[in-house]
This record gives structure tokens, C-alpha cells and sequence, in this order.
């Protein structure tokens, strides 16, 4: 929900939740599911929407909603579904409201806030900050209780109340803006047996806004959430999702954080520049940490420095349904509306796997390449660099996993650090929209055959490492052979 945080920093009155009022969730949650069902490889694949864990928690899930009747809330129940698929690339978010700025120096409109039903219902909890320090003092960066600041940069304590459906209470305890006074409870959390949290959270107008999320050590960053000394994040703060630079007289650095299909041509142009010095030198890093995929076609450039043996590919079938052709078709004309950001070659191979799933029987499984998967093979092992570690963590997913899993079948690869994200086993993810709520829908279209033994799980490195230890000492220490 990266848009989320900007909404939270701003001040607004005057929006009414249209779509809140008039739109019957059950309607939502049906929709949802048998798009899905009719459209996502894994529910069209063995063990998929006919098996009985499905549809026993589909079930318990929809009489849950039933009785609750949710309304701005009906997000966290459709989330919830799509936790069932085990697919990370899916997702649905909610449509933002529309933004009307709110003078917070204007005393009248402030006071008029407080008199407001909406303001006077919001929970609110006296603050005894000697208490909290005591109570919150031996959490750690894996439990949610803590002390956060929030986009306007209060103070949050988050503690456990008992006796609550939401236990979790976030409470402004040093305010920096008159609308949310001390003691105000802005945020309540939910934990969730897939592992996220149901957020509810007070927006500036004092309504609130439904979102599930999820717990990382530097705090909750999809509701503007920073926790208070937090461990420094790995990823680099440069501009550019790329850097080059020499590590020591023998060993290159060379670090990408993206492989977004729209740096495909800057990318491999950057490889291609560096060509002469990476081949100048024994040693090379590549460092892929928080780098959440994209395209193949942006990794392309590396594979000749890592070669040393045939790379085995995988098979990955499209499943072709009408809603997916459509979704194919949508995305290729968007791309299409953006010259020069896009290979003419790649435009011409989306056009023509169009044209072959328009030609399949609807609703069957299609190879997403005809004929069996090639080995990506060379003329040539290049004598430099002859030994090459990646750095990998987490936060690696989806093609940044691709390029670990071929980099691993070299002999010249070292891989450094812990499990990459697990984003392999499905692919190609397309946008739809909910009919009345509007929420957007990623979806996915294909799935691998092999590589889907990894999804959630993540691949592992060859030597693992902890976030204590200087990842890059390591990675030359490696190198090195000390």
C-alpha cells in the first residue's frame, strides 16, 4: 500500500466514504472468488479450488463476514481470502479516498473536529509515559508492542489490552499536530492466523481506514509506521536502483535493486558500459538485496559473467481463461502508450503469446513458450571474473529470485546472506478491478513447474548470514578464500 503513507501525512475533512454506504461485501468477497477461481493457476491446478482445506476455510471465512457485515472493514475479509491462494504476488487494496485540505492553524475548524461525533467516539487513554517505558522496555523488533512515530512524527506506544477484539492499541503519547491529542488511540491491530495484522486506523477527519499489514523489524511501513531505533535497512539510499564501484584492487561491486521491466534497456546498457572493467578482475559482487523483481529481460546482460555450465530453465504454463486474455490485451496497449520504454521485440512476443492463448481451448493450461524449455548455453567461460558472490536477502523476489536460482548453477557463484522472499511460484501478474468498491486486483496468470517449490519458502544461499555481520567483508572475505 505504498500510497498510504502519503494520504496519512495529509490533513482533509469533507470525504464521504460513497462506495462505504451503498456496496454489499458479500457481493465483493463472491466477486473475488470466482474471478479467482476461474482465473488463477494455482485454484486450476491439483490440489487447487476443489480441495477440501479450500473450501473449508473459504466457507468459514464468508460465514464470518456474514455476520459481521463489513463495510469499510470489507478489505481485511477480502485480503484474508486471497492469503488462501499461498500466491505473494497477488493482492488487493483499496481505492483512496479523495483529499480536501484541512488548515490545522484554524482554531475553529480545529474545535469544530472536537465537538464532532466522529472525534468523540474515538477511543482515547490516559498516558502515563513512566509506565509505558517500564511495560514496553523489553520488546523486541519481531513483536508488534513497541514505540513507533508516525507520519506527522507522534509518538505511538503500541501495547496489548486484554478483552478486546482488536488487543492491539496504538496511542499517541507525544503529539505533534492538534489532531491527534495525546492519549488518542489512532491505531488497533488484529492478529491473523496467515501472520498479518488487521489495522484500523483513525485518518485526520476521524474516520477510519481498514488495512491488513504486515510486521517487518523497521516497523509497519504500509501505514507510515517507523519503529523507534529500528535497525538500519541494508538497501542503498543512492537515487539510482544501480551503482558500480571497485570494492579493492582485485574485486568489483557491482549492486542492483531493481529489475523492473521498464530499466530492461537502461540495464543492460549500464552491463554492457562495464563490460572491459568486470572482465579486469578476478573478483565480482553482485548484490541483489531488496531488489523485488520485474522482468528477466533486465538480468539478461550478467549471465555471460557467471557461465560456466548449461543453465537448466523451467516450464511455465499460462492458464488461459477469457478474464486473462483481456487483462494481456490491456496491458500490452498500455505499454504501447509509452514509446521506447518497451523492446519492439518484447511488444512483438507478447502480441504473439495473445494470439497462441486466443487459439487455445479456454480455461486449460498453455506453454508459455512453445516447445520444451531450452538450456540457456554459451560458447564461452569467461576467464574473469572467476569467482563471483551474491548478496541476497529476504527482500529478493519474484525475477530477482530467477537470477539467484540460475546464478546457483554456476560454478563460479558463492551465494551470501538468507532464504530470498519466495515470490517463484507464480507470474505475470495482471490488473483488474472490484465492481463496486473499485479495490484494484493483482492477479497472476502462469505458474512454474518446478520453481513453485519455493514460493513462500524462498530459496536458501550457499552460506548464511546474519544481520549483525558486515555482509560485505564477508562477501570478499569469501572471495578471498580466508
Amino acid at each position: 500500500m505504498k500510497h498510504l503513507i502519503t494520504l496519512l501525512g495529509l490533513c482533509f475533512l469533507g470525504w464521504t466514504p460513497v462506495h462505504a454506504q451503498s456496496c454489499d461485501c458479500e457481493k465483493e468477497f463472491q466477486y473475488l472468488k470466482n474471478y479467482h477461481e476461474q482465473n488463477h493457476p494455482g485454484l486450476n491446478s491439483p490440489g487447487g479450488k476443489d480441495s477440501p482445506d479450500y473450501q473449508k476455510a473459504t466457507q468459514d471465512l464468508l460465514t464470518a463476514l456474514r455476520k459481521a457485515r463489513p463495510r469499510t472493514d470489507c478489505i481485511l475479509y477480502l485480503q484474508d481470502y486471497l492469503a488462501l491462494l499461498k500466491d505473494h504476488h497477488i493482492s488487493i487494496e483499496p481505492s483512496l479516498p479523495k483529499i480536501t485540505r484541512f488548515d490545522v492553524t484554524n482554531a475553529a475548524l480545529v474545535d469544530s473536529l472536537y465537538q464532532s461525533p466522529a472525534f468523540r467516539s474515538t477511543p482515547k487513554r490516559p498516558v502515563d509515559s513512566t509506565a509505558l517505558a517500564r511495560q514496553l522496555s523489553s520488546k523486541t523488533t519481531e513483536e508488534l508492542e513497541g514505540w513507533y512515530t508516525d507520519p506527522n512524527n507522534n509518538l505511538i506506544a503500541i501495547v496489548k489490552e486484554r478483552g478486546s477484539d482488536w488487543p492491539y492499541k496504538g496511542i499517541v503519547v507525544t503529539s505533534r499536530t492538534p489532531l491527534f491529542p495525546r492519549g488518542t488511540v489512532k491505531y488497533q491491530f488484529q492478529k491473523r492466523p496467515n501472520g498479518t495484522y488487521w489495522t484500523s486506523l483513525v485518518l485526520p477527519d476521524y474516520q477510519t481506514f481498514h488495512y491488513a499489514t504486515t510486521l517487518t523489524p523497521q516497523g509497519i511501513p504500509s501505514v507510515g509506521l517507523n519503529r523507534v531505533n529500528a535497525p538500519a535497512p541494508t538497501e542503498s539510499q543512492e537515487t539510482k536502483p544501480y551503482s558500480f564501484s571497485f570494492l579493492n584492487e582485485r574485486t568489483n561491486y557491482l549492486r542492483v535493486s531493481s529489475f523492473d521491466g521498464s530499466l530492461s534497456s537502461t540495464l543492460n546498457s549500464f552491463y554492457e558500459s562495464l563490460e572491459s572493467v568486470i572482465r579486469s578482475k578476478p573478483y565480482l559482487v553482485i548484490d541483489i538485496r531488496n531488489n523485488r523483481g520485474g522482468s528477466d529481460g533486465s538480468f539478461w546482460g550478467l549471465i555471460d559473467y557467471l557461465y560456466t555450465n548449461p543453465i537448466q530453465t523451467d516450464t511455465a504454463a499460462i492458464w488461459v481463461s477469457p478474464d486473462n486474455i483481456a487483462r494481456y490485451e490491456e496491458a500490452l496497449a498500455a505499454k504501447k502508450q509509452v514509446p521506447g520504454q518497451y523492446s519492439s521485440d518484447g511488444l512483438a512476443r507478447e502480441e504473439a503469446l495473445i494470439r497462441r492463448m486466443k487459439a487455445a481451448p479456454s480455461f486449460s493450461f498453455m506453454p508459455m513458450v512453445e516447445g520444451d524449455p531450452a538450456a540457456i548455453t554459451s560458447d564461452m567461460v569467461l576467464p574473469y571474473p572467476a569467482k563471483i558472490v551474491v548478496l541476497m536477502n529476504r527482500q529478493c523476489a519474484s525475477s530477482a529470485e530467477a537470477f539467484i536460482y540460475y546464478a546457483k548453477q554456476s560454478r563460479k557463484v558463492l551465494t551470501l546472506g538468507e532464504n530470498s522472499g519466495g515470490f517463484m511460484g507464480f507470474g505475470n501478474v495482471m490488473e483488474s478491478r472490484t465492481p463496486c468498491y473499485h479495490y484494484t486486483v493483482r492477479s497472476t496468470t502462469f505458474k512454474y513447474k518446478n520453481l513453485s517449490q519455493y514460493e513462500y519458502v524462498g530459496i536458501a544461499p550457499h552460506i548464511r548470514l546474519s544481520p549483525e555481520q558486515d555482509w560485505l567483508a564477508e562477501a570478499v572475505r569469501v572471495l578471498e578464500g580466508k
